[in-house]
């Protein structure tokens, strides 16, 4: 017989950590480098390119995948916020 946690099952738990970090996204203060990444991601939507066209000096993906979240969902900072908490 196979074992079930009667607390929290997985869909329940997941519900919870996104909701937390939703809640923690909404509400935290804004970090140093956050408009670093949205003016990397606005840049890359532009048509620029990471270390050719502007320097990054954090993890290469990041602009990339902002801007393809920004790009799905729009551009406004409580959208763009969500995308740390997923």
């Amino acid at each position: 017989m196979k074992s079930r946690s009667t607390f929290l099952t997985l869909p329940s738990r997941v519900t919870l950590a996104f909701g937390f970090y939703y809640a923690f996204a909404r509400l935290r203060v804004v970090d140093l480098d956050e408009g670093n990444y949205l003016m990397a991601a606005r840049l890359i939507l532009e048509g620029k390119w990471p270390y050719h066209d502007f320097l990054f000096p954090q993890m290469p993906l990041s602009p990339l995948v902002y801007a393809t979240w920004i790009a799905l969902v729009g551009a406004t900072w409580m959208k763009v916020r969500i995308l740390p908490a997923l």
